[in-house]
């Protein structure tokens, strides 16, 4: 079982790793291709895709692998019927945030199947590491990645980059669903054998709401991060110029993908080590607790002073990779999104603990 353990991380580190890959060279292909127009529209379209997929899953993913976790503690079919509230919630809230936004481009409402699929996906991935299978959650977040590079690898023209990205990532999500709703027909577990469907009642909303408390904290960072990066283009487009935005774009880049690397870590590890860690505390003495209280203040300032190191050691690399030698680093640029992104793995590390709290 150890050696099968190892086998199964070895994995997950491969698949994290080749998504950070696929991110690399998908802004790569795009900086190549149409220089600094690329590089900023494709950070706009990132983006946007970000707060449709923040709106349509509700950023439940932690309070979902943390209910997970616990899914011997629950009834199933109270739990999928406060699921399919949600997923009508999301489903509602990411096309009025799609309607607003069609007052500015005509084909807004392609990202509807996203809408439809991305919740769906979010559950699976998220029932993945609470049964430890992260090599599966892993799997779903690099398709994810491939879909980013393959639309940006097949775009001539920068005017059909949106749509490029949007159907491969349409057709990644509808292949990963599709694969396991086939793999779960074949076991003969599809969870409609399990129940009949009934109306829901005041406890599902309960439930609903409670998970919806859990995403609140993801909700309101994420949108604030990609709105104000949206904006920020935005500024320094009309207010300084192209290129300097771009400039920033390409210090941002590389410490997005670097983040993502070690956010991913954080999710598929530390979160259900720090879960664990929180039940284990249910009758233990307060000596005890403060020891194990210690253990994990510790891990988070270790981890902290690691993720310096990472950045500082990687940011130039990946820099080189994608933009060529030619383009020199700015000390102070770098040590500033250096020092940044470090405070946000420290952030993303105690808002992991805190949901474990259930606080």
């Amino acid at each position: 079982m150890n050696f099968i353990g190892q086998i199964d991380k070895i994995i997950t580190g491969i698949l994290i790793i080749l998504s950070s890959l696929f991110a690399l060279l998908t802004t790569k292909f795009a900086f190549s291709s149409f220089d600094n127009e690329g590089i900023i529209e494709l950070g706009n379209i990132l983006n946007f895709i970000a707060l449709i997929y923040i709106f349509a899953s509700l950023s439940i993913e932690s309070g979902l692998v943390r209910k997970f976790v616990s899914i011997e503690s629950i009834h199933f079919k109270d739990l999928a019927i406060s699921l399919f509230i949600l997923y009508l919630l999301g489903l509602f809230f990411g096309t009025l945030f799609a309607y607003f936004n069609s007052l500015f481009s005509n084909y807004i409402f392609k990202v509807i199947p996203l809408l439809i699929l991305y919740f769906p996906l979010i559950v699976i991935r998220s029932n993945f590491i609470a049964q430890g299978r992260q090599y599966l959650a892993a799997l779903i977040t690099c398709l994810l990645s491939l879909s980013y590079f393959l639309g940006t690898y097949f775009t001539s023209d920068l005017s059909d980059l949106f749509l490029n990205i949007i159907f491969a990532n349409y057709l990644i999500i509808f292949c990963a669903i599709s694969s396991y709703l086939i793999y779960l027909i074949i076991k003969k577990i599809l969870i409609f054998e399990r129940f009949h469907f009934f109306l829901p009642n005041k406890d599902h909303f309960k439930e609903s709401l409670n998970l919806v408390r859990y995403g609140l904290h993801s909700s309101f960072s994420g949108l604030q991060e990609n709105t104000a990066m949206l904006i920020r283009r935005i500024f320094l487009i009309n207010y300084i110029s192209l290129e300097f935005s771009s400039l920033m774009e390409m210090y941002q880049r590389p410490m997005i993908w670097l983040l993502s690397l070690a956010t991913a870590v954080i999710s598929y590890y530390f979160y259900p080590f720090i879960i664990n860690s929180e039940i284990s505390l249910a009758g233990k003495n307060t000596s005890e607790s403060n020891q194990i209280i210690k253990k994990n203040l510790n891990l988070i300032f270790k981890i902290t002073f690691l993720s310096l190191i990472y950045f500082s050691f990687c940011f130039p690399i990946i820099f080189w990779l994608t933009f060529g030698y030619i383009n020199n680093i700015n000390f102070f640029y770098a040590s500033f999104w250096i020092f940044i992104f470090t405070l946000r793995v420290t952030a993303a590390l105690f808002s992991s603990w805190m949901l474990a709290k259930n606080k």
